[in-house]
């Protein structure tokens, strides 16, 4: 089962930094995706705020965009699921 863990905080409050330093401190495995760069590069936003020099996201583009990848994720784990299983005898011991 995948788990989320969403951050919402006010615009530059420091979210990508501290996700993109919790992803990579912890043994978790977490990967971590910016919303920013989602927004940015699938053009999911309405407009531009000049006063919060931030993008108004259009939350139905996101949703959708997620909703998609989900699908394709559940797509290939049960069609595929030998492609992202680890043998847990290849693990280094701690």
């Amino acid at each position: 089962m995948n788990r989320f863990l969403t951050l919402c905080l006010n615009p530059n409050a420091g979210k990508s930094c501290h996700c993109e330093l919790l992803a990579q401190i912890t043994e978790l495995g977490l990967k971590h995706l910016s919303i920013n760069s989602i927004v940015k590069e699938r053009n999911c936003y309405e407009g531009y705020d000049d006063d919060l020099k931030s993008h108004i996201v259009d939350e139905d583009k996101v949703c959708l965009f997620f909703w998609l990848l989900s699908f394709f994720l559940f797509f290939f784990f049960f069609f595929f699921p030998r492609m992202f299983v680890t043998d847990i005898r290849a693990l280094p011991k701690s």
